[in-house]
């Protein structure tokens, strides 16, 4: 009949559930307070090129914090005209740089699992820079006007899925 006559079970399930929004709540409030107020993370200081950069995009995982400062950046970063230099919303920015920590996280476990086994390879060293390349230039989000005008197919694929995603289950948090 699913019945804890001790309590037992619910006190363990409430500390855990207690815990793990305590954590998610102060990693909100750590990496949200590291992007919003580091001279490095300003919205004059990512914009180079044409192209935002954020500096170890990589590090910062927590999707709250991530939407915050993209909407700071889609608020901020403008062309020398003027203008607005985001073509669609906050959600693309959002979309891109979780492209770009999958990408990271996906490059940076073949590093450390596929050490052994592609060394073993007649062109491994070859196998193995192009990973590490992959994976460096994946932990430093460029994020361009649009997800659009990304110009690796693969890259507009995985953001548009990861900006969809966010989009429907953020349920747009910082409008209400």
């Amino acid at each position: 009949m699913k019945v804890d006559p001790s309590g037992c079970i619910g006190i363990g399930t409430i500390f855990v559930v207690g815990l793990a929004a305590f954590v998610f709540v102060a990693d909100t409030i750590i990496e949200t307070a590291v992007l919003m107020n580091s001279e490095q993370y300003k919205a004059e200081n990512v914009y180079k090129d044409g192209n935002v950069h954020i500096p170890n995009s990589a590090l910062f995982n927590n999707p709250i914090a991530q939407l915050i400062y993209s909407n700071y950046l889609y608020d901020n970063v403008k062309n020398e005209d003027g203008s607005n230099f985001f073509n669609g919303d906050p959600y693309d920015i959002v979309g891109e740089w979780q492209a770009h920590n999958f990408a990271a996280n996906l490059t940076g476990i073949s590093l450390v699992l596929g050490l052994a086994p592609m060394s073993l390879l007649s062109n491994g060293d070859l196998v193995l820079s192009k990973i590490y390349e992959y994976h460096e230039r994946s932990v430093h989000a460029d994020i361009g006007p649009n997800i659009n005008s990304e110009d690796n197919g693969l890259v507009k694929f995985v953001s548009v899925i990861f900006k969809w995603i966010f989009k429907i289950s953020s349920l747009n948090i910082l409008e209400w």
